[in-house]
């Protein structure tokens, strides 16, 4: 559902489905195309534990990743985003 909301909110997005679910396959991938294109990568983790560390497992592969914190009534980017509360 957050990958659906940052669409919906005009941005382009990458669904992780759990943040307990990345795979060495999809580090890979996410290596490959960050040698390839120039891109500042962006991430709403989900305001609990296992959101922070896939921030932190995916900043080890983006460096460059932007990290941005959901108010305290948000759990997830989904949840901000039905409250109205990002800018498109």
């Amino acid at each position: 559902s957050d990958c659906w909301a940052m669409l919906s909110a005009g941005h382009k997005a990458i669904a992780i489905p759990s943040a307990t679910l990345l795979t060495k396959k999809d580090i890979e991938q996410l290596s490959i195309i960050n040698c390839q294109l120039s891109i500042v990568y962006h991430m709403f983790p989900d305001r609990d534990a296992p959101g922070e560390r896939l921030f932190l497992q995916l900043q080890q592969v983006l460096p460059s990743l932007v990290h941005h914190q959901l108010p305290p009534d948000c759990k997830d980017f989904s949840d901000l985003f039905l409250k109205g509360l990002i800018d498109n």
